[in-house]
């Protein structure tokens, strides 16, 4: 199975028939990420793997997810993103630049 271009791959343990998933980290070249969890299915198992792929592929890049940014060393007050409006993902963010507007979606880049 592919999500999003991402080769997922499954796998059933002998012992306890519980499922797991596994793909190549999108953004960490030579990771892997595996599930850890038991799932009673394959499709669960996927799904759950879909469902971090999507997290880690529309992290915001500029403030890592968390929707602040730290103007400085020890800042205290923190500000509101302005890449992602303080939501920490870019999916279906609108942004603008040079006056055009655009509408990033599944982690494409405007």
């Amino acid at each position: 199975m592919h999500h999003r271009e991402i080769e997922i791959k499954t796998y059933q343990n002998d012992i306890t028939e519980f499922w797991y998933a596994t793909a190549k980290h999108p953004k960490e070249q030579g990771l892997t990420l595996k599930s850890h969890a038991d799932y009673p299915t394959e499709k669960a198992a996927q799904e759950y793997m879909c469902k971090w792929l999507d997290t880690i592929l529309d992290e915001c890049s500029a403030c890592g997810g968390t929707g602040k940014i730290y103007r400085w060393l020890n800042d205290d007050t923190p500000q509101k993103c302005d890449w992602c409006k303080g939501t920490g993902s870019i999916q279906n963010t609108l942004v603008q630049h040079g006056g055009n507007k655009h509408t990033i979606s599944n982690g494409a880049k405007a």
